[in-house]
């Protein structure tokens, strides 16, 4: 078994929940042999927790010191693009968490890249990954139309969980490096959906940040929508619902964040005599399952289960696939063109917004 050597971008909270404690479950296969982030305090923090000895102030200094198989990109959504680049340009795979990037021209900028090093990106969409949801994927091959599909993501914030966790947060970056940042990252929606007022700014944000998770899982399963029939959203873009043209059928999508410590995101999907639901709970705490719960109609009668068909999480199953992927040169399914559609879909949905 080959143990890759992993670079981690960015020592977030994503960093210290999920990814480092999955990839030191996972020493079999992968060794993270340095981190990079721009906070001092999160670098010798967690580099002291996991024993990390190399340890730098940016993801350049990394790739110019070290060689890792493959760099973790855990860092701001706006940056992500600029590292992938980067890292892809210094022949290293990249694993980038969603969303890939913000923009069109961002992602066209790792297509290109990705073309010249021959190395793979994977984007981190793991409730793909969730062996839930692949037997979702199985139960749908056997139905033989579809009336109906839902996907909802509504939360409450995610501090209200984390803080409850062992996350450690920077107190020691600059204001100007945190207004840079939020400058950047509007300037890259601009771009994306035009100049807009605020709250389409937000809820596109809201798209990237959230609603992929729901959108990118529910296009897997039953294709692009032809087109967004309507789109709304409200409290300052911070809740967002839209109806997908399917042509023989519509789904509908509603998502949001408020202040209830509760995690409701589920995917419905309903046919001629049989329906299911795949239920998500919050990825801040880790074994938490993914059910896959199912109706079928056999009249008289109506059968009800509840499978769950692993405690392990789906972003162990999602590096578990990553390893496979780099070893055997094979394409992920949560590739650049992939992450393209989900693009595509939030501007769409977006614009339909903004002609209420």
């Amino acid at each position: 078994m080959v143990t890759l050597r992993v670079g981690i971008a960015g020592l977030g909270q994503v960093a210290q929940i999920m990814h480092l404690p999955v990839l030191r479950s996972l020493r079999h296969l992968y060794e993270v042999v340095a981190i990079c982030d721009v906070s001092a305090e999160l670098r010798g923090r967690v580099g002291d927790e996991y024993s990390i000895p190399r340890r730098y102030p940016t993801v350049y200094d990394l790739l110019e010191r070290e060689k890792p198989d493959v760099l973790f990109v855990l860092t701001p959504d706006e940056t992500h693009s600029e590292i992938t680049v980067t890292a892809l340009e210094a022949g290293v795979h990249v694993f980038v968490e969603k969303p890939m990037c913000l923009c069109i021209r961002e992602a066209n900028d790792i297509l290109a890249a990705q073309k010249r090093s021959g190395r793979q990106v994977m984007v981190g969409y793991m409730r793909r990954y969730a062996s839930a949801f692949i037997e979702a994927k199985k139960l749908l091959d056997t139905y033989s139309c579809v009336n109906y599909a839902r996907a909802r993501g509504i939360i409450g914030e995610n501090h209200m969980v984390i803080d409850q966790a062992t996350a450690v947060v920077s107190a020691d970056l600059p204001s100007e490096t945190l207004a840079e940042s939020r400058t950047r990252r509007r300037n890259l929606i601009l771009e994306a959906v035009g100049d807009l007022p605020d709250k389409y700014v937000r809820a596109y944000r809201e798209l990237c940040g959230l609603g992929c998770h729901d959108l990118s899982a529910l296009r897997e399963l039953l294709g692009p929508p032809r087109d967004v029939i309507a789109a709304r959203t409200w409290n300052d873009g911070r809740f967002i619902t839209a109806l997908l043209d399917y042509g023989d059928f519509v789904a509908s999508y509603e998502g949001g964040t408020d202040a209830q410590l509760r995690f409701d995101a589920h995917i419905e999907v309903q046919s001629e005599s049989g329906s299911f639901t795949l239920r998500y709970d919050t990825p801040y705490i880790r074994h938490l399952p993914t059910e896959l719960h199912t109706w079928e109609t056999r009249y008289p009668s109506l059968r009800r289960s509840t499978l769950r068909p692993t405690l392990k999480d789906p972003f162990t199953e999602e590096l578990e696939y990553l390893h496979r992927v780099i070893c055997s040169g094979n394409e992920p399914k949560t590739s650049p063109d992939d992450f393209i559609a989900d693009l595509e879909l939030f501007r769409a949905i977006v614009i339909a917004a903004a002609q209420e």
